[in-house]
């Protein structure tokens, strides 16, 4: 199986769309959307760590992240995925002949608002230690430039 398959079938709308297979479809995609979420955001955490910890930042004792933060984030995640059946769903109601692709637009945008979230803290420290160390190699080259100009 291709990566393209699993994807496609995630952004495949119901046929024929209703309220009610609206709501299957999104609860159908929860858990793999949860997956692919928690799989992101597993990485992120990790380059975040990593960056945050080379850049010696923290001081002794000190959380990088409140450890609530991490139990809270999938709750919010999942609440605001419940939001994209209850929004598809009084849309259908009132306008049946909708097109079927409401419900992937919401997912997408959803996954793609999702992932720059999620993103932010990683690409912030990943971009602070890239600058650090940039700055300390610049300074490295100015300080031998100095040492060299006065042999």
């Amino acid at each position: 199986m291709s990566v393209a398959s699993p994807i496609r079938w995630l952004f495949t709308p119901p046929n024929p769309p209703g309220v009610g297979r609206s709501i299957i479809w999104w609860e159908k995609r929860r858990i793999p959307v949860n997956l692919l979420i928690f799989v992101y955001g597993i990485v992120c955490l990790v380059i975040f760590f990593a960056a945050i910890n080379a850049s010696h930042v923290l001081q002794p004792g000190e959380d990088a992240v409140e450890p609530i933060a991490i139990i809270f984030a999938p709750i919010a995640f999942n609440i605001c995925y419940t939001f994209g059946w209850l929004v598809e769903a009084p849309v259908r109601a009132v306008a049946p002949g909708l097109t079927p692709k409401l419900g992937p637009r919401l997912l997408l945008a959803g996954l793609i608002f999702t992932f720059c979230i999620i993103s932010l803290p990683a690409v912030f420290w990943g971009g602070y230690f890239r600058r650090i160390n940039i700055s300390s190699a610049t300074a490295d080259a100015a300080d031998q430039d100095i040492v060299v100009g006065f042999r």
